[in-house]
């Protein structure tokens, strides 16, 4: 009993010996962590998966950035879907819409990603909004905070420019560069989990 417990002791100090291969534990994946009285770490890990002391250091931070970037995009569904129920109250919806090569269109580069024409609509514009601005949010954050402005204006601006007569409403132009813009980023970092 008592070598049994010597050798998981040695196995928990191995892990928080910074010199030790986390690669070499038989078990890799995170259940529980918890600080020793001698300032050290102790990780329990879950059999069959593989992490590095690098990821085990970075986890805390990317789980952070990944419930940031979806609580952003919860909150950016939630106004649309606000905005999508008081659009049937206004007269003036048409107003706020996009319409192109007519100055009194342009004001629609600024709203028009607010309305949707329909509840399937919104529907699948919401559901890329969670998912490719989650997934920007947690992998490229700085850059999507960049980008986004650029997107928005660029989106309303390019149908303001190109499109047909008419009016224009949705996000659809913003979910499209959201996607162009992991796409790229990946390809130019060389990120496959991206990609």
């Amino acid at each position: 009993m008592q070598k049994a417990s010597n050798n998981k002791l040695n196995e928990m100090n191995s892990l928080n010996d910074s010199s030790a291969p986390l690669a070499n534990c038989s078990s890799k994946t995170i259940l529980k962590r918890r600080r020793t009285n001698n300032g050290n770490t102790v990780v329990t890990l879950k059999p069959g998966a593989e992490a590095t002391e690098a990821e085990l250091q970075a986890a805390p931070g990317i789980l952070a950035r990944f419930k940031r970037a979806l609580n952003l995009s919860l909150g950016t569904i939630v106004l649309l879907g606000l905005c999508f129920f008081a659009q049937n109250a206004w007269p003036w919806t048409e107003a706020l819409a996009i319409q192109p090569q007519r100055m009194e269109g342009l004001i629609g580069i600024l709203t028009a990603p607010l309305m949707h024409g329909s509840l399937g609509h919104l529907g699948s514009n919401a559901f890329s909004i969670l998912v490719l601005g989650t997934l920007a949010g947690t992998v490229f954050p700085r850059a999507t905070l960049r980008a986004l402005p650029l997107i928005w204006f660029g989106a309303g601006f390019g149908t303001w420019i190109l499109g047909t007569a008419g009016f224009h409403i949705g996000a659809s132009g913003i979910t499209h560069g959201l996607g162009f813009m992991i796409f790229t980023l990946a390809l130019f970092r060389r990120d496959r989990a991206s990609l």
